[in-house]
């Protein structure tokens, strides 16, 4: 489920369509929907191409970056996840992501709890999309359009290894910070977004277990993708 590795990410698709609490799941993912739409929104000072063109040129950069990385036969595992991390790292808003994902949780987090999600859930999103990304071994990367999406401009892509393997689409989340610099802040996986399937698995987890349930497991689930971050 949420919080595991690459290959329990088609589970969060069943998710979706198959947990018995479906209400809960759905309501949490318009949630996570308008969330995105108003946390940190930037200024209106781009007219909407000149946002539409920056963010373009801003995954069309890191995105032909990533599929060269993970395309390199030559290039081990390990060596792989750690380049993705780099730019992984560099261009996610991290705090917009995690308080998406916990929504009103947030506000009801003492600080301690705060600082214990803040840590380790950062480090897990890093570290799940790099895992993610380097399972591909992608060698061609596409921009097929880019629409607005309120502030935001969400780029749709299409990366394969060979002419004759279909296309994975993946869609890219682009919203602009104070200083009016592209980040992105959800990624989507055959047109599942990560931010939604995992604010439903913390939803879940909450409304069952309570907030300190939901620490304990992201915390053991970033001691488990280390591990695997870890391996040749």
């Amino acid at each position: 489920m949420a919080y595991t590795d690459v290959k329990n990410f088609k589970t969060l698709v069943m998710l979706v369509h198959t947990c018995t609490r479906g209400r809960v799941l759905l309501y949490s993912m318009l949630c996570a929907w308008s969330l995105l739409a108003c946390i940190t929104p930037a200024k209106a000072n781009m007219s909407a191409s000149q946002k539409t063109e920056q963010a373009v040129n801003f995954i069309e950069k890191h995105g032909t970056a990533m599929a060269l990385i993970m395309g390199d036969n030559g290039m081990s595992k390990k060596e792989k996840r750690t380049r993705l991390k780099a730019i992984l790292e560099k261009s996610l808003n991290l705090k917009i992501m995690t308080r998406a994902i916990v929504g009103q949780y947030w506000r009801k987090m003492s600080e301690q709890q705060r600082e214990r999600y803040s840590s380790s859930s950062r480090q897990w999103i890093v570290l799940f999309s790099a895992n993610l990304l380097s399972s591909m071994e992608s060698a061609s990367f596409e921009i097929i359009s880019a629409n607005l999406v309120g502030n935001d401009v969400k780029v749709e892509t299409s990366i394969k290894k060979t002419l004759d393997e279909p296309p994975l689409p993946i869609g890219w989340r682009v919203r602009f910070n104070k200083k009016e610099q592209p980040l992105l802040i959800d990624m989507y996986i055959k047109g599942l977004s990560m931010i939604s399937a995992q604010r439903s698995e913390a939803t879940a987890v909450v409304t069952e277990k309570g907030i300190d349930s939901l620490l304990d497991i992201i915390e053991k689930r970033l001691i488990k993708i280390k591990k695997e971050f870890n391996k040749g």
